[in-house]
């Protein structure tokens, strides 16, 4: 369930918080594959929040029942969105049950921000009418929690504060794992029951051998890549260059030399797009005129080698 790029970017900041601390490198490697771990529990986490955002609808029903002059929507309340047949499959899920239970994954302590989510939600236009169509049936109950996700979840600023509070590990792949759910909720039919998969492995073994490797390679010839980069420099002082910058470079010379499978547009183009979001507003131009020149000397030192089909032409 993730990405390359989660990847890509959770070694990053590893090797940043590597380089600017005193820890080893058996302890950065640790703490990256905490922090990988923590965005598996990110992925539960935010499958758990439409379901505690029902049941807060559901006590908001209760509440308005209980009124000492309650009108009659108070005494016969709609249900439907708290019988939504999507919710009621993430509900009855064992592969959630269990996760959740195993990792002690809950809102129940932000009680303020469950409120503000299903009231930005039942003001919304969708929630409106989905609860005035008297009609039931899978599709629309499906729909709704898309739209939700995709339109209000996603673009809930509240959401995002709430994570960063709660771990600093959580900050840079929350689109991602809100895209992946979306994804997820597009791919479940009305027949799937309590056995589901929700996702096939958290982290498969080939991606864990990545992230170590990358990790570690970048690291042992940091120095080594940074004096590749510096004959690429002359105008410009090796050490006033953005710190992020020269870690991006150095990341994406390790994958080249070291991934034969990888093919190098797939590298440079994922590097560039990483600059885009973690370093200055030039970067991303800046590194790929200094790459250009690193891989045309690596490839003449014959230091790029691809293997497999439709990887020697990328050469």
């Amino acid at each position: 369930m993730i990405s390359r790029r989660i990847l890509r970017i959770k070694v990053l900041q590893a090797i940043y918080s590597h380089f600017t601390s005193t820890k080893s490198l058996v302890d950065s490697e640790k703490e990256l594959f905490f922090s990988i771990q923590k965005s598996v529990d990110l992925f539960y986490y935010l499958l758990l929040l439409i379901i505690d955002v029902k049941n807060y609808a559901l006590s908001v029903m209760e509440m308005r029942k209980n009124k000492k002059r309650p009108k009659e929507d108070d005494l016969n309340p709609n249900v439907k969105f708290i019988d939504n047949q999507l919710i009621r499959q993430l509900e009855d899920n064992k592969m959630l049950k269990n996760k959740l239970e195993q990792k002690k994954l809950s809102w129940v302590q932000y009680p303020e921000f469950i409120r503000g989510l299903f009231n930005t939600i039942e003001d919304s236009e969708e929630y409106k009418m989905y609860m005035k169509d008297s009609k039931r049936n899978y599709q629309s109950d499906k729909k709704l929690i898309i739209d939700i996700y995709s339109k209000y979840i996603i673009d809930y600023d509240q959401l995002y504060n709430n994570l960063e509070d709660q771990s600093v590990f959580w900050n840079s792949e929350i689109d991602y794992i809100i895209t992946l759910i979306i994804r997820i909720f597009k791919s479940y039919d009305k027949e799937d029951g309590h056995e589901r998969q929700l996702v096939d492995n958290e982290l498969s073994e080939s991606d864990a051998d990545y992230t170590k490797r990358l990790f570690r390679k970048t690291i042992i010839n940091a120095e080594e890549y940074r004096r590749m980069i510096e004959q690429f420099t002359q105008n410009w002082d090796i050490e006033r260059i953005a710190f992020m910058d020269i870690l991006i470079m150095q990341m994406t010379i390790s994958e080249l030399i070291e991934f034969s499978n990888i093919p190098k547009k797939v590298s440079l183009n994922e590097y560039i797009d990483i600059a885009k979001l973690f370093s200055t507003k030039n970067s991303a131009q800046f590194i790929n005129g200094i790459l250009d020149k690193v891989v045309k000397q690596l490839e003449e030192e014959k230091r790029i080698v691809k293997k497999g089909r439709g990887l020697k032409e990328n050469i």
